[in-house]
């Protein structure tokens, strides 16, 4: 079964993951998230990601081998 996170407006980054069912990637409104680091939902089944304005910095490979997006 595949599923769906949704980060509320806590993270300032996200780092690896190991949920390799998420397919889908939500962040609410108000998140901080400004970072997602190398490798952190590489090999999931996303096919669909929401990422904030605040997002300056995606790291190399951060979505490596999502073959869905």
């Amino acid at each position: 079964m595949a599923a769906r996170i949704t980060f509320l407006p806590s993270p300032d980054f996200i780092s690896p993951v190991s949920f390799s069912s998420i397919e889908a990637v939500t962040f609410e409104n108000g998140s901080r998230l400004n970072y997602i680091s190398m490798y952190a939902f590489r090999d999931t089944l996303l096919t669909e990601v929401d990422l904030p304005e605040g997002v300056k910095t995606i790291s190399s490979y951060s979505f490596g081998n999502c073959g869905h997006l």
